[in-house]
């Protein structure tokens, strides 16, 4: 009898055990969820203060370059109607030539010039993995850049930019950053009277020329529908590609 009582006991005790390693268990993952989706939340913010960065330090290349992931393969710029930049070798190049003038100081922090583009309308998705993101802005600009003969002329510039993140060494990194023009026109003339030409990339050094041609040339005109190019990335658990840049 006392030994059935025993055995009784044992099995009461082993059940409580599994119970209660099963509710530690159900635990763990609930806290492991929610730290995931607090980091998750973190990165939004991380996200939005690296791209705003991105633009404040526009013209100081060592600020700049830091920003990129240069250690993770398949790194890039694209510039629509101008060409794209590939690589850690492509970044530094494409940075070069974007804050020279000349060789000889920065046409964004010169005399007479002024660089100045908003983030607004942010769609920011980060991986349900926490891993890497996608994301999208709206950005209109103005931009006074004088030229060679000193003349200056106000410009607007609106562009839609679509971004891949992704960590490295523990901080988030653009990843893949490509720019999409609307308009660029003259601030005394509006964007239909004032049609962008494709710029292409002779204005760019030789050595510092993109390393291959832009795959899209979209902005607003007259005679085509607008496109809905970057559309907002969906929700996703793992990085795939980035097609929702078009």
């Amino acid at each position: 009898m006392a030994k059935d009582s025993l055995e009784q006991s044992i099995q009461h005790l082993k059940e409580a055990l599994k119970v209660a390693d099963e509710r530690s268990q159900r635990q763990d993952k609930v806290l492991k969820t929610m730290a995931l989706r607090l980091r998750r939340q973190e990165s939004v913010t991380e996200i939005q203060n690296l791209m705003s960065s991105f633009w404040m330090w526009t013209g100081k290349e060592e600020k700049v370059t830091v920003m990129w992931a240069l250690n993770t393969p398949g790194v890039r710029i694209e510039l629509d109607g101008i060409g794209a930049w590939d690589g850690a070798d492509g970044i530094r190049k494409y940075q070069e030539a974007h804050g020279l003038k000349d060789r000889k100081g920065s046409i964004h922090l010169g005399v007479g010039a002024l660089i100045m583009h908003l983030l607004t309308s942010s769609i920011i998705e980060v991986a349900g993995d926490g891993k890497t993101a996608k994301a999208v802005w709206m950005s209109p600009g103005v931009e006074t850049v004088p030229g060679k003969d000193g003349k200056v002329d106000g410009k607007w510039l609106w562009n839609q930019i679509a971004c891949d993140f992704v960590i490295e060494d523990g901080k988030w990194k653009i990843w893949h950053l490509h720019m999409f023009p609307i308009f660029k026109c003259s601030y005394y003339k509006s964007w239909v009277d004032d049609p962008w030409i494709m710029p292409g990339s002779a204005n760019f050094p030789d050595d510092l020329k993109p390393d291959r041609l832009s795959s899209t040339w979209r902005p607003y005109t007259l005679t085509t529908a607008r496109e809905i190019r970057p559309t907002p990335p969906e929700p996703f658990e793992t990085y795939d590609n980035s097609d929702y840049m078009g």
